[in-house]
């Protein structure tokens, strides 16, 4: 008797872990999530320089959003850009909008893009926050 208690806790615990866990971690780290949005971070897509990081991150949506021209819906976007924390700048490198299943339904790469404040950001400064405190973590844990 005294196993199977136990072993329920255990089994509890592995299920609802598994269930968190979604088919795009690793290397996808989560940012934040509100219900509304997920923002993740690719933590094998991160190139840094001296002075910036290149960086991506995925926005999942729960609810269809319509794309910009009106023409169909994307339910998951993938940014890519350079990061400055030191500076809290952020320049825009591309963007790609997806409709959930891997088929791409939008994409956009920026010509020259110049450095923006986070906080004059259209995607605000909280997913570059966040990303800059995980780079922090990051480079703490190997030592950088």
């Amino acid at each position: 008797m005294r196993f199977e208690l136990c072993l329920a806790p255990t089994v509890f615990l592995a299920l609802l872990a598994s269930s968190c866990v979604g088919r795009d971690d690793p290397p996808w780290v989560g940012l934040l999530n509100t219900g509304k949005l997920a923002i993740l971070l690719d933590t094998s897509d991160i190139e840094d320089s001296t002075t910036f990081d290149r960086i991506v991150l995925r926005f999942d949506y729960p609810e269809p959003q319509l794309l910009p021209d009106g023409s169909g819906h994307f339910t998951r976007m993938y940014g890519t850009w350079d990061i400055s924390c030191a500076d809290q700048v952020v320049r825009d490198v591309e963007i790609r909008l997806d409709d959930g299943q891997g088929k791409q339904v939008g994409f956009h790469r920026y010509g020259t893009p110049i450095w923006s404040p986070w906080k004059q950001h259209p995607a605000s400064a909280t997913p570059f926050v966040a990303a800059c405190i995980r780079l922090k973590y990051m480079a703490a844990r190997r030592g950088a």
